[in-house]
């Protein structure tokens, strides 16, 4: 997810975290905001950072599934 919104705001991520041990507050509240950025333009601020994690986990991880058997065809 963190790769996704890296993509979709490159200007706005000056640095990011590769691992969670990296993540301390300043981090923390710098991805926060990103989130509530996509949130509001993405979906017109109809769902909440909670929401996110579990429609794009869901949606990324069903992509990378797609991938293998694309592939295999």
């Amino acid at each position: 997810m963190m790769g996704m919104l890296k993509a979709c705001y490159p200007s706005d991520i000056v640095s990011w975290p590769k691992t969670i041990e990296q993540v301390d507050i300043t981090a923390y509240k710098s991805i926060q905001a990103i989130v509530r950025k996509f949130i509001l333009e993405r979906h017109e601020g109809n769902i909440i950072p909670v929401q996110f994690d579990d429609i794009y986990w869901r949606k990324l991880n069903r992509k990378q599934l797609e991938y293998p058997l694309i592939m295999r065809q």
